[in-house]
């Protein structure tokens, strides 16, 4: 990565988006947090020859919204501005815990088409989940108490415009938008894919993408086991982050 790369991407929009001063000290951070990272190596923070380039660029209609999600970054870029913000990408199995919130016990009322992974009990055993929802309802007019993971990160598992931003034609106009999931998160269905930090396989360098986008309009792309992936340079009106800070990444103790 050098200046070329960096010159055309970060603007005002998206600094002010993911709580940053839109000046050249919130563009220095932004910077800052990539070369903590080891990228950007040698690039000189007084030069303001990238500034009017940045005060000029225009995002398209409906992406550039205070509030709204950012996009058009790249996995570098968003690992450097995670950083920077005190925090990291989180890995997959973060993002899908996250995203389908705690186990919920079945009941014979339960849409079970919206839960998947089940189990009998309150321990969470070794074995393979059951995933014969014919099997589940046997069990439970048995009396088994059997527990299930929402299927999609919404609050009633299931997809619904309601809950989801999917097959659309643009952003929310925020990022927390929509109603709250199993652990109180928001926009946790479409929206923008979210950058994950780990590779999606050790064959290549791709990185994983996880939640799906405002564009996406197949239901299987928005589950919460769906795994998606793109190079770590690619930029996307689809892709954006989201920053998570774990106990032991804070510098608060």
């Amino acid at each position: 990565m050098g200046e070329e790369h960096v010159e055309y991407v970060v603007f005002w929009d998206l600094l002010a988006s993911l709580g940053l001063e839109p000046s050249f000290e919130g563009l220095c951070l932004f910077f800052k947090g990539l070369q903590g990272r080891g990228y950007l190596k040698g690039f000189s923070f007084e030069s303001q020859r990238v500034v009017p380039e940045l005060s000029k660029r225009e995002l398209k209609t409906g992406f550039n919204g205070p509030k709204q999600a950012a996009t058009m970054i790249d996995w570098y870029e968003s690992v450097g501005l995670a950083n920077a913000l005190g925090g990291r990408l989180p890995t997959e199995w973060e993002q899908e815990v996250a995203v389908r919130g705690p186990a919920l016990r079945m009941e014979t009322d339960s849409n079970l088409e919206n839960f998947e992974n089940f189990y009998v009990g309150e321990v969470i055993p070794e074995t393979a989940p059951i995933q014969d929802r014919g099997m589940v309802r046997n069990l439970i007019a048995g009396g088994k108490a059997v527990f299930g993971y929402r299927r999609y990160g919404t609050a009633s598992g299931g997809l619904n415009p309601q809950e989801a931003w999917y097959d659309q034609n643009t952003l929310p106009e925020r990022a927390d938008w929509g109603p709250a999931n199993g652990y109180g998160l928001r926009g946790m269905v479409g929206g923008v894919w979210e950058w994950a930090g780990n590779n999606y396989d050790t064959k290549n360098p791709w990185r994983s993408l996880r939640g799906g986008s405002w564009r996406n309009d197949n239901p299987g792309d928005l589950r919460a086991a769906y795994r998606g992936d793109n190079h770590p340079d690619r930029r996307s009106y689809y892709f954006g982050l989201r920053v998570v800070v774990a106990p032991q990444d804070s510098p608060v103790k």
